[in-house]
């Protein structure tokens, strides 16, 4: 944001200008302030300020300039850098830059200066130069081409002076910064007055700046990192790192204290990933806690921003759902890059940011998620959206963070425990209260352990272990446990934590012992608070600890947490990194395993998502929190029951939430009671889970038995019964136990039938098709059809009746009977299910082709395999396999498999009849997705090389001279060679056709 102590007046030898410092020693301008000067006088807004001598006291400081931009100011080469002379105390991190990536029009801004029009003359003669602050909008596509934007004005305009040739009363504004919210986003360089007359001021963008090699430069000298933009439209949406205020906030990921090193092939394949054809792709990177994960991924967006990406450090909270609050990422004119952490335990946000950007999208979207396991989160993504194919677990791209090695060029402990005291001391003499000590000589007195890869190959650790020892040269008398014992670095580091509460305890005027305080930045911390509505829990911890809490030492209390560790979407935020914030959570369990139990009964339903998921981590490595999930969840089981079966299918390891869910489940059960609870748990666990594929089937029987008793009440039959038959026989299925699932499912069929009163049709119909599909899994063709069929012929009667609301729901059912029929050796009828499928999905896809257009090429490839007629068969396969390259091209990861595969049906249809060039093309086509799809996973190499050698052979049969095709014959044997060094039994007859196929090719026999 703007801070009014950087805004600078700067006087060079010909005038007046304005400035901004960016870092302890450089303050940002316009290159004609100080053009043919080598110094000049820079004075801060607050230098010397007093009610009494106003502005005509300011200090003026002397500094150099040590760049300006090169080229024709009126071209947008109009910046210049100076740096301070004399020696400042000052610390200041650089501001955030930004860059516009959309044509969103009226983005707001300000900048402060010190322009004519605040020039008076004071009591004693002499002239006062004042501060103006404007405030203005920007359409982003104006000038843009220039590297420049256009500010509008809407704060005062000043007056223009008559003259033969008119003056601008903004002179002196140049060299103002332009924010845009937080981010320095331009820097004034002139007011177009005969155009505009002063209501509009032109800047050059910082984004232009940033590409400026020697401005860089001396920003990366100054700060240890090379300056990237941030998209100014999609700040609201930007995890920000807060001021950092104690020590163990320098071990945060987004602080980037410690220069990154190593991972370099990974970067590689991340950004070549990025770089990739398609629109829209998704990515996940798992790795325990402190494996590197989130920094990984700031280092990406840093690289990639570099290269003109909007990169998105994806925020955590609820998505407002009375507006589309992702539609502006739509809307970029740039590539896009979207970082999530911890997106295991934010299923929620990703489904509704999936559904946004699937459609009308003009730039590519990489979507890189940030975990610590690989699960059943994902279903849950894919069963709210089940047309994003690309969260489906078996397409996703699936990359497991390695420890630190040393091997292979990569950093080992050794290294990166240098770089951690170095960049550790060169940050802590930022903060307050560490100021003081001489950081240069305490790094020399730290006795270096021995970074053992058994005890140091987490990155964390190091780091840790790195600051512990750094404090504890620093503060010899400080008592503290062994950093190199396990928890010891965390201990030390708590320990200094606890120093910083005491002080800002203390500017609060709040008197806590230090076990009080320990214990409300526990729970804070375990219960983070998105607004003041959630301070409940500290509340209630208070009330435990002073048993006579007064309303204003609650307010203090809560002013204090909000102060500890700010988060700009959080009321409060946390203790970071999550090493130091589990480990003091664990340590209160295991001291007071019950000091947890009155701030639960408080919490909101978002806050029980998020300490069960802090709770599950410290489970890990702390026996008392595994106890404490499995005595708090059956105890609040109506608070914490479903938010447990959330998280249990993302925790790492979900034994503790399933032990207690288990007994949630027996006690309704033992209890007759709890159905409404059932439901819920039941309603939020997606069809594919594992985790819970075996309680899932356990709850619906449940919910069965419960319609049942219900219905023996009252003596009547009730829908509620056949649809709870339904979904058990579904959760059966799942499982596997297709018997026990056709039975429940035909009695639902069953008890929909007898209800007859017309309200239950579209049910009895959806649990056909679901009878239907259980039958075909039993290999009970013939059953199978008749259950489709007359799923199918209830659909067309209240379908016809009801405006055709259900005509996807008939275009699935006729997709699926005309399968069916395949397999009963029908194929006319089938083809004649399928046309009619195709043709419905080709009506929806018209008016939403993001949703219907995956099905209509389904459609299109099942068409193909079942018409009698060569040619037809060939126009259907053609249609799904253009269909599929164009998805492809869109979603690689989801439709590159398909792509090939319907290729390939393509290529055996035309070589049918006589091997042509559209054979030999549509070869092609399953080559180049058997290209990516070996590029990202080695075990498609065998597939491949068969494509490979049936698209020469199509080539050579065409009788057309092809320069390439022995290239890719020889391909073809190198790889197979390779695969029979390992398996020779499975790939000698293949690679003796493809040496066949290779001979012929080089030599046309």
């Amino acid at each position: 944001m703007l801070e009014r102590d950087r805004v600078c007046e700067i006087q060079s030898g010909h005038g007046h200008g304005s400035g901004y410092r960016i870092t302890d020693k450089l303050i940002l301008t316009a290159g004609h302030v100080v053009e043919g000067q080598s110094d000049a006088l820079v004075s801060f807004l607050d230098d010397g300020w007093t009610a009494d001598n106003h502005a005509e006291a300011r200090m003026a400081r002397t500094a150099t300039v040590v760049w300006r931009a090169e080229g024709d100011h009126w071209r947008g080469a109009d910046a210049a850098l100076l740096k301070l002379v004399e020696d400042d105390t000052a610390s200041c991190l650089p501001p955030r830059w930004g860059a516009l990536v959309s044509g969103r029009p009226e983005v707001g801004c300000t900048a402060v200066g010190f322009p004519d029009m605040q020039v008076t003359e004071s009591d004693a003669g002499s002239e006062v130069r004042e501060a103006e602050q404007l405030r203005g909008t920007i359409n982003p596509l104006t000038k843009t081409r220039a590297g420049l934007i256009d500010i509008d004005i809407e704060s005062a305009t000043p007056a223009i002076w008559d003259t033969d040739r008119p003056l601008s009363r903004w002179r002196g504004m140049s060299g103002a910064a332009v924010f845009c919210d937080d981010l320095l986003t331009g820097v004034v360089i002139w007011d177009d007055i005969e155009r505009f007359a002063s209501r509009r001021l032109t800047a050059l963008s910082i984004e232009h700046l940033l590409q400026d090699s020697g401005f860089c430069d001396h920003i990366r000298d100054a700060t240890g990192h090379v300056p990237f933009a941030e998209p100014v439209e999609l700040d609201e949406m930007q995890d920000v790192v807060a001021d950092l205020q104690s020590p163990a906030g320098l071990l945060r990921a987004d602080a980037e204290t410690v220069r990154f090193r190593g991972r370099d092939d990974l970067l590689a394949e991340l950004r070549a990933w990025c770089m990739r054809p398609g629109l829209f792709a998704v990515r996940l990177l798992t790795g325990g806690g402190g494996q590197g994960k989130s920094r990984l991924g700031r280092e990406l967006g840093r690289r990639m921003a570099q290269g003109r990406w909007a990169v998105l450090h994806l925020a955590s909270w609820e998505p407002d759902t009375t507006r589309e609050t992702y539609r502006i990422m739509r809307e970029l004119n740039v590539p896009l890059l979207i970082v999530v952490d911890y997106a295991e335990s934010r299923t929620g946000q990703l489904t509704a940011l999936a559904r946004s950007l699937v459609r009308h999208r003009t730039e590519k979207v990489r979507l890189l998620l940030l975990a610590r396991t690989k699960g059943d989160w994902l279903e849950i993504i894919a069963a709210s959206a089940p047309h994003l194919e690309v969260f489906q677990l078996a397409t996703i791209e699936h990359t497991e963070l390695s420890a630190l090695s040393g091997s292979d060029g990569e950093l080992g402990p050794e290294q990166a425990f240098t770089d951690a005291l170095l960049g550790l001391a060169d940050r802590l003499p930022r903060l307050d209260g560490h100021r003081h000590v001489d950081w240069s000589a305490v790094v020399q007195r730290v006795e270096r352990p021995r970074m053992s890869p058994a005890r140091y190959s987490n990155i964390l650790e190091v780091q840790m272990t790195a600051l512990a020892l750094l404090l504890g040269a620093a503060y010899p008398n400080m008592a503290a446990a062994r950093p190199h014992v396990p928890g010891g670095a965390e201990d030390v580091l708590l320990l200094h934590e606890r120093r910083y509460w005491s002080s800002l305890a203390g500017t609060h005027k709040l008197q806590l012992n230090p076990s009080a305080s320990a214990g409300l930045v526990a729970i804070a911390t375990l219960c983070t608070a998105a607004g003041p509505e959630e301070t409940g829990p500290v509340k209630a911890g208070l009330r435990i600890l002073h048993k006579r809490s007064s309303a204003k030492l609650v307010d203090s209390v809560v002013r204090w947490l909000r102060d500890l560790y700010r988060d700009r979407h959080m009321y409060w935020g946390s203790l970071q990194p999550d090493r130091l914030s589990e480990r003091l959570v664990g340590r209160t369990l295991t001291e007071r395993p019950g000091h947890f139990d009155a701030p639960v009964s408080e919490l909101s339903p978002r806050q029980a998502h998020d300490v069960l998921t802090v709770l599950s981590r410290v489970a890990v490595r702390y026996p008392k929190a595994d106890e404490a999930i499995r005595l708090l969840i059956p105890t609040h089981p109506d608070l914490l029951a479903v938010p447990a079966t959330l998280v249990a299918m993302a925790a790492e390891d979900p034994a503790p939430l399933n032990a207690a869910l288990d007994v949630v489940v027996e006690r309704c059960r033992a209890q007759g009671d709890g159905t409404e609870l059932l439901a819920q748990m039941d309603a939020v666990i997606p069809p594919g889970s594992r985790v819970h594929q075996q309680r899932a089937v356990a709850i619906t029987k449940l919910l069965v038995e419960h319609q049942r008793n219900l219905e023996g009440r009252t003596r009547g039959r009730t829908p509620g019964l056949a649809g709870a038959l339904n979904d058990f026989g579904v959760r059966l299925s799942a499982a596997g136990d297709h018997e026990r699932a056709k039975e429940a499912i035909a009695e639902a069929v069953d008890r929909y039938a007898r209800l007859d009163d017309g309200h239950y049709e579209r049910r009895r119909a959806a649990a056909l098709t679901n009878l239907a599909a259980v039958y075909s899994k039993l290999g009970r063709h013939a059953e199978a059809f008749h259950a489709g069929a007359e799923a199918l012929d209830l659909m067309e009667g209240f379908g016809a009746r009801r405006d055709g609301v259900v005509l996807p729901d008939m275009a699935h059912a006729r997709n699926n009977l005309g399968m069916i029929l395949r397999g009963l050796g029908r194929p006319s009828d089938a083809a004649e299910q399928l046309q009619h499928a195709t043709r419905t999905y080709e009506q929806l896809a018209v008016h939403d082709p993001e949703t219907y257009r995956p099905y209509l090429a389904r459609s299109l490839r099942n068409l193909g395999m079942v018409r009698a007629a060569p040619g037809d068969r060939l126009d259907a396969i053609s249609r799904a396999v253009e269909l599929y390259r164009e998805l492809a091209e869109a979603v690689p990861d989801s439709y590159l498999e398909i792509l090939a595969a319907a290729a390939a049906d393509l290529r055996s249809e035309l070589t049918k009849e006589d091997p042509t060039m559209a054979a030999a093309k549509a070869a092609r086509t399953g080559v180049a997705a058997h290209e990516v799809l070996a590029e990202r996973d080695p075990r498609q190499l065998p597939e491949l090389a068969v494509a490979l050698r049936l698209m020469v052979d199509l080539i050579i049969a065409t009788g057309v001279d092809d320069p390439s095709a022995p290239a890719y014959a020889l391909r073809a044997v190198g790889i197979l060679q390779r695969l029979t060094g390992t398996d020779r039994q499975r790939y000698v007859e293949e690679l003796k056709r493809a040496k066949r196929t290779a001979a012929r090719a080089s030599f046309g026999s």
